[in-house]
């Protein structure tokens, strides 16, 4: 018999599994024979032979992880044994601060070893000890794709109930009798099957329900419940709310210069002196979420529990840091530093320079707010107003060229533009008198205007909104210059045919030809989009018509994800129509652990479930195309596949899917971020706003030039005729055996 190296499970209970390693008797057919001898700080010398280098890594976690390790690890008198140190620091729950701590060490001492375990146990057998003899254990296998969690929370009238949604593959994974492997990375066994959880998934959160469905949670206990579980989770965006709202708030709503007036014998620090003789102003930036404030570089509480008489909301604020760092960038241009900072000076030297700046200051959309104080207006503005826009395309948004005049005064377009987004018609003309925007402006640009940001101190607007310029042009309220192919893209114009790529070897209907035009047209624009042609009109080959083409270009490596089921269909359509491109695929368990390796292929070909597995390994690269085959695989915007989609870098996004809008609004808004990030706003803004009919309108056009859907009926005359091949196949005498041996067993049970 020759020797074998393989792995065994023992449960610890909340601590989760300490895995053993031994060497077993293993027959010349592979399978495990009756001998056996566990390996333990004993005895490990004396297989050392049998060991080779990941066995060595996988032996000292082992060992690391025996109960007599953990013990002396903690060296404490009262524990001197396993049972002592379980009841000690894992008892009962009023424990004292240092025990607590304890506890914590050990859970992260475990936790450690476990995740060095997995992390190197790629091509070893693991088993659970079943019976006396190795034949008989049970092998254990890894689910390769992880699944997905919700925590779920249904706010009824007289309870409040807690209850899991675990899928994996789209299938419901139900968690009754599974045993806990690791806390953190979470891993759990069922059935034989070990499924890890993404990093944020407390293991400890799933134990309740190996032998429950639900979590019941009385009225009396429901206030310290939200606050200590339900708010924490809140952070980890897999809250799935009933009976209760959670309201996220990510955009900011004001930008305040916050003056106040110090008196003149107040000490502002202890390590200055009290300030004498002369009255100083303290300067602060704030950033307002609705009701949440927050000071520059500072942080806050993002979380605020409201309750009412039957139900309660949470309300989350996520901060736009990218947002919040450009507002501090631009005054330190023009004289404030305020990042994480207040700013302090005289009271002279403070007014001047705010008069100064004033009109920096609110062009760049900070409101300027005096602490307890308010300047009296009397004078009124009556003459002309005048505002003129132009947009130019530039290669990713129009440039915005506008004058504004209130009389004689030319005021700058940006004082304007932040008035008018944050709704407010009145402002101060350098002679003093308040100057009133008229109400036309507000409605003929606001839809405009709220797409408007700052680039390098120029006003621009993302090319996502041609259509709303589009419509004010026709409406001669501004003008538009555009190149050709940009035009005909917003007019659906896609009768000019680009030639094919020379060594794509396929053929294209006319219709796919128009596909083909639209992807050219995009590329030029630099803009993304979705293909969702029916199932069976060729969306695959009109790809594959584009990728052949950017090869021939000579452009970099494009990222193709496609479902599992998929991967080998897409290399046979490659090698038929594309011969020459240089396709790497990344999957299997032997699949590359280095992103070196990968080369700089014409396209790197992976699944959804190796991609959310190994991230990392595509974060780094900037992609030319980023692809996404049956893209309803993103649908969920809070789910770990579309979050690792976003994250990654690329010059141009494509989805392809039959099925644009399967389940809610939320599909489409995902989709679309994805492929033009931020053209619909956020989530919340979007289904807050798609439920008025004049938001709906607004957003059907804006969506129009980049989804491309022809459905079979509309492309009828071009389809060839249906055929019909039907083949039949005998089994052979042994399969046919086979199956008797499988059909009488089945029969017989039924019977019984």
């Amino acid at each position: 018999m020759d020797k074998e190296v393989v792995y065994i499970l023992n449960s610890n209970g909340n601590l989760g599994c300490a895995p053993e390693c031994v060497v077993v008797d293993s027959e010349s057919s592979g399978k495990l024979g009756v001998g056996f001898i566990k390996i333990s700080s004993m005895n490990t010398a004396r297989f050392d032979s049998v060991f080779d280098e990941k066995d060595k890594k996988l032996v000292k976690c082992c060992l690391q992880l025996e109960k007599n390790s953990i013990v002396k690890k903690i060296a404490d008198p009262e524990a001197k044994n396993w049972d002592a140190l379980i009841a000690k620091y894992f008892g009962s729950q009023n424990k004292p601060v240092k025990v607590l701590a304890t506890r914590d060490y050990i859970l992260e001492y475990v936790n450690n070893n476990l995740n060095t375990f997995f992390d190197n146990f790629s091509g070893k057998k693991l088993y659970i000890q079943v019976g006396k003899f190795p034949f008989m254990w049970t092998p254990v296998s890894i689910e390769e794709e992880m699944p997905e969690v919700l925590y779920c929370f249904d706010n009824q009238t007289d309870q409040l109930q807690y209850s899991l949604d675990v899928r994996c593959r789209d299938k419901e994974l139900n968690l009754k009798n599974a045993v806990l492997i690791s806390r953190n990375r979470a891993r759990i066994l069922i059935q034989n099957k070990i499924y890890e959880f993404d990093t944020d998934v407390d293991g400890a959160k799933l134990v309740p329900f190996f032998n429950k469905d639900t979590v019941i949670v009385p009225p009396q206990n429901m206030q310290v419940y939200t606050e200590k579980v339900i708010m924490p989770l809140v952070l980890t965006n897999r809250v799935v709310p009933f009976g209760f709202d959670i309201q996220v708030i990510n955009d900011i709503t004001n930008v305040i210069l916050k003056v106040k007036e110090i008196s003149s014998d107040k000490q502002f620090s202890l390590f200055e002196p009290a300030e004498s003789g002369q009255a100083s102003v303290l300067m602060e930036l704030i950033f307002e979420y609705e009701d949440f404030y927050f000071s520059a570089g500072r942080t806050g509480r993002t979380l605020k529990l409201e309750n009412d008489e039957s139900s309660f909301c949470i309300r989350q604020v996520i901060r736009d840091e990218k947002s919040e760092k450009a507002y501090t960038d631009k005054l330190l241009k023009i004289g404030f530093d305020l990042e994480a900072k207040t700013c302090k000076m005289s009271m002279t030297e403070g007014l001047d320079l705010l008069a100064a700046t004033r009109s920096q200051i609110e062009s760049a959309g900070v409101e300027i707010r005096f602490e307890n104080k308010q300047k009296a207006i009397s004078r009124v503005f009556l003459g002309d107003r005048k505002l003129s826009i132009e947009l130019e395309e530039q290669r990713d948004w129009f440039d915005i060229k506008a004058t504004v005049f209130f009389g004689e005064f030319e005021i700058p377009f940006l004082q304007i533009l932040n008035l008018i987004k944050k709704n407010k018609n009145q402002f101060m003309l350098p002679n003093g008198e308040l100057a009133q925007i008229p109400q036309l402006w507000f409605d003929e640009y606001r839809t405009l205007f709220e797409y408007v940001k700052l680039e390098k101190d120029q006003a621009v607007v993302s090319k996502h909104y041609a259509v709303i310029a589009g419509e004010l042009e026709q409406n001669q309220k501004l003008s538009l210059r555009l190149k050709e192919n940009f035009r005909n893209l917003l007019n659906s114009n896609l009768e000019k045919n680009y030639e094919l790529p020379e060594n794509f070897t396929g053929n294209l209907r006319h219709y796919q030809q128009e596909g083909y035009n639209w992807l050219r047209l995009l590329d030029e624009v630099n803009l993304g989009a979705c293909l969702a042609d029916d199932m069976g009109l060729g969306k695959t080959i009109q790809t594959l018509c584009l990728l052949q083409w950017l090869k021939e270009q000579n452009r970099r490596t494009n990222l193709l994800v496609v479902p599992t089921s998929l991967i080998f269909n897409w290399q046979q359509e490659i090698a038929k129509f594309c011969p020459e491109i240089d396709l790497y695929v990344h999957v299997g368990p032997e699949r590359a652990k280095d992103a070196g390796l990968f080369g700089n292929p014409d396209i790197l070909l992976t699944s959804y479930a190796i991609l959310r597995r190994d991230k990392e390994m595509f974060t780094d690269i900037n992609f030319d195309y980023f692809i996404l085959d049956e893209s309803q695989s993103i649908k969920n915007p809070q789910s770990d596949i579309t979050k690792v989609c976003l994250s990654i870098t690329a010059k141009h996004f494509l989805t392809l899917t039959g099925t644009p809008l399967e389940n809610s609004l939320s599909d489409l808004w995902s989709q679309v971020h994805f492929f033009n990030r931020n053209m619909l706003g956020s989530l919340m803004q979007f289904n807050k706003s798609v439920k008025k009919p004049e938001k709906m309108e607004l957003y059907r056009n804006l969506i129009r030039p980049f989804l491309l859907r022809r459905k079979k009926s509309d492309v009828l005359s071009d389809l060839p005729e249906k055929s019909t091949i039907i083949q039949y196949c005998e089994m052979g005498e042994e399969q046919y055996t086979f199956y008797k041996e499988i059909r009488n067993r089945f029969r017989d049970k039924f019977i019984e």
